[in-house]
């Protein structure tokens, strides 16, 4: 009774995180349940658009994932000692993890609400692939990276299933077609940067070859996650030690000052951040509450929250 009572409590806070400010869509483009009509991906100041747009950028994130290993086989078969094989097995383990991924998404979506679902997946997905990447010495932690990295594609039902709770049936099925599409660049988009970037790494930074494809495989993880703050200072710790510790370019002395350079370039952008009813760092709230604690403007933050 009292899990029942809960779940209940966590769809009701789901909806009225994406309902709150229905209103201000414009009269006739939402429905007597808050969801939008029409898809307006330009709307940007839209709630409905703005979680259209942080959905499909998440599974974007979740593709490049999943397909960030063949672009830089090469480089990882030497360091991995990987035979033909092993590529194979590595696929298969892929697939199947997005197979069981997929099919435990679903009741997540119903208890948790699809935003908190693909936020918790996300999270453990990006934080066990960025510990796969930096530990995986032999083939078989080649398949166990390969498999992380197929979870995070369970987010596609997480995905379509919240694009079925703030789109109405006239608009959903355009709004699940492009929000799907968008995201599968992204495997697209992998087999493009992964290379670069590796090129990057090397020629560059000067990481050694067998350190090379570590620090860049990184870089989905960082994708996957991005915006998620509990495993960031993790994952910018590994990303300084390896660049600026690894090898000998620098020293001991000039490592620590790059080090804290980069924290600083990092931290900085912290200070641009503003909340329309909390306000910023320099600047106060956007929009006036009244006596009942309400906001009178549009509340778009509401969606977010």
């Amino acid at each position: 009774m009292v899990a029942m009572e809960k779940k209940t409590k966590l769809v009701e806070e789901e909806d009225g995180c994406y309902y709150y400010d229905y209103g201000g869509y414009g009269d006739g483009v939402v429905d007597d349940e808050g969801r939008a009509t029409e898809l307006r991906p330009m709307a940007l100041s839209r709630p409905h658009t703005q979680a259209f747009h942080l959905a499909w950028m998440s599974l974007f994130a979740c593709f490049f994932a999943a397909f960030a290993a063949p672009p830089i086989l090469p480089a990882m078969r030497p360091a991995l000692v990987l035979a033909p094989s092993d590529a194979s097995a590595a696929a298969v383990a892929s697939l199947s993890a997005t197979l069981v991924g997929r099919l435990a998404m679903g009741p997540a979506c119903d208890l948790l609400g699809p935003r908190r679902a693909s936020g918790v997946a996300s999270l453990v997905c990006a934080l066990a692939l960025a510990l796969a990447a930096v530990f995986a010495s032999s083939p078989a932690g080649f398949v166990a990276l390969r498999f992380v990295a197929g979870l995070s594609l369970a987010n596609f039902v997480a995905n379509q299933h919240w694009m079925s709770r703030i789109f109405a049936p006239s608009a959903v099925g355009l709004a699940n077609a492009v929000a799907a599409g968008w995201a599968n660049v992204g495997s697209a988009a992998a087999q493009v940067v992964m290379p670069v970037a590796y090129d990057a790494v090397v020629l560059r930074l000067g990481v050694p070859v067998t350190v090379a494809w570590r620090v860049t495989y990184l870089l989905p993880s960082l994708g996957v996650v991005s915006g998620m703050t509990a495993s960031g200072g993790a994952v910018g710790a590994i990303v300084t030690n390896r660049l600026f510790f690894s090898g000998s370019r620098y020293t001991v002395e000039e490592a620590i000052s790059c080090t804290g350079i980069t924290s600083l370039l990092c931290t900085l952008p912290v200070a641009l951040i503003h909340f329309r009813r909390q306000g910023g760092m320099f600047c106060g709230p956007s929009a006036t509450i009244d006596g009942d604690g309400d906001v009178d403007d549009d509340d778009d933050y509401m969606l977010l929250k």
